[in-house]
């Protein structure tokens, strides 16, 4: 199993947050009943930081692939100061049911270098 690390999502990758998103068997992880548009989905990734509680998205990467496997969109300090989060928890299809998004969820304390999550 390949190793799981975090980093912060860009732009970029929004196209796949779209496709993944738009999986009927994820509706569930976004609240989303139906379909989003590209253009929803960027707009929902630059309002992330001013969202009621504040999101923190992150791209879930697996060691020597080179395309994202999924998506953890958390919220620091929520429902309270010192705890944090996990609003949804997406993989990939290709990834799902091999425990890339447990063990993405069960990452220690992390520290930001340069956009990424390091334990």
């Amino acid at each position: 199993m390949s190793k799981v690390f975090l980093r912060k999502v860009k732009e970029s990758d929004i196209s796949y947050i779209h496709k993944w998103w738009n999986e009927q068997d994820n509706f569930g992880a976004t609240g989303i009943k139906e379909g989003i548009s590209y253009d929803d989905v960027l707009l929902k990734y630059k309002k992330r930081n001013t969202s009621v509680p504040e999101e923190k998205w992150f791209i879930i990467c697996l060691k020597d692939v080179d395309e994202p496997a999924g998506i953890i969109i958390i919220a620091p300090d929520y429902p309270e100061d010192g705890l944090v989060s996990i609003g949804s928890i997406i993989i990939d299809n290709k990834y799902k049911g091999k425990g890339y998004g447990r063990r993405a969820s069960e990452l220690p304390p992390l520290i930001e270098v340069d956009g990424f999550l390091l334990p």
